[in-house]
């Protein structure tokens, strides 16, 4: 049972690389039920319907992927993401931290955590993982915006390395200008 929901499985990554989101749904699902235990497919299946703007339904497929394989990094991280939308802060942070203790270089799950850190108050833990994750992957672009973010609210206002992250961020990757407050982002030369 279990090779042919690996099958099923890899023909619905195939079918979601095209696009075709209910296709690939439609071919996860048919891995679970070959396999009820088989982890990947409950977190691919979670990761088609959080495109297809069913977080629920995702939150739940991520959840039973980590029920049957608890160090699974990435359905870790992708659960504390459904949580964090939902605005479960402990249980997302929770899961972050789960995620890294299964996969301390984890660059996406540091980077979580220092967002559901930053949204709970907890701006000194939350500007470390921010750190960290630019440490492991200098040129994120959400990461830089995100400090620099939180560097300004820090102050009060623009300081001068709140200034450098959000430029890095935007020079990265212009589109995250949405994400800067109009004040600050007058700030910015």
């Amino acid at each position: 049972m279990l090779h042919r929901a690996q099958g099923e499985n890899n023909r619905g990554l195939e079918i979601w690389r095209t696009g075709d989101l209910p296709g690939a749904a439609a071919a996860f699902r048919a891995a679970i039920a070959d396999d009820p235990e088989y982890s990947e497919p409950h977190n691919n299946l979670g990761g088609v319907l959080w495109q297809m703007r069913d977080p629920q339904g995702a939150a739940a497929e991520f959840q039973s992927a980590v029920r049957y394989r608890p160090d699974f990094a990435e359905a870790r991280n992708n659960w504390g993401n459904a949580l964090l939308q939902a605005g479960n802060l402990n249980g997302a942070i929770e899961q972050f931290r789960a995620a890294l203790a299964n996969r301390p270089g984890f660059t996406s799950a540091h980077f979580n955590l220092g967002v559901g850190l930053a949204r709970k108050g907890d701006q000194g833990a939350a500007e470390g993982e921010f750190r960290r994750t630019l440490l492991l992957d200098p040129e994120m672009a959400a990461a830089h915006v995100e400090l620099g973010l939180l560097l300004a609210s820090k102050t009060g206002g623009m300081s001068a390395l709140a200034r450098s992250e959000l430029n890095k961020g935007l020079r990265l990757d212009a589109r995250l200008r949405t994400l800067i407050p109009e004040k600050l982002l007058r700030a910015l030369p």
